[in-house]
């Protein structure tokens, strides 16, 4: 017998696979700043601080924003006009009878920047609250 999943598409499965990746990235943080904080304070105290909290923040905005800026430029990239016109020789832009297919073949192109941004958001804020505690 074969097993029947069901596929959450649209923002309730952006937002699993955001906070999934969100939740990956915060434990990942904490396993590099407990093993490895010692060396980020002896080789590059300077920008990372010199103590557990300053270390995680200043890893989290670096991600946070890193990982946002790349989603915004993922998801704008991906983003089209249409154009109602007759003559698609000298305008590139796409049909309004094409939009529909053409949005189909990009919806994944959609989800991905979303997901990063929907992620690196979340540091950012984290990184602030994180610091005035």
């Amino acid at each position: 017998m074969a097993k029947v999943t069901k596929r959450v598409s649209g923002w309730k499965g952006i937002a699993i696979k955001a906070t999934v990746f969100w939740s990956a990235v915060i434990l990942l943080d904490l396993v590099l700043v407990f093993f490895f904080g010692p060396k980020f304070w002896s080789y590059t105290g300077y920008l990372f601080g010199n103590d557990t909290k300053t270390t995680l923040i200043v890893l989290m905005f670096i991600e946070g924003a890193i990982l946002f800026a790349v989603g915004a430029v993922w998801a704008s990239g991906s983003m089209e006009t249409t154009f109602e016109g007759d003559n698609l020789m000298t305008n590139p832009y796409f049909q309004h009878e094409q939009w529909k297919q053409r949005r189909e073949q990009t919806e994944g192109q959609n989800a991905a920047g979303k997901i990063l941004m929907f992620a690196g958001a979340p540091l950012l804020v984290s990184s602030f609250i994180l610091g005035f505690i």
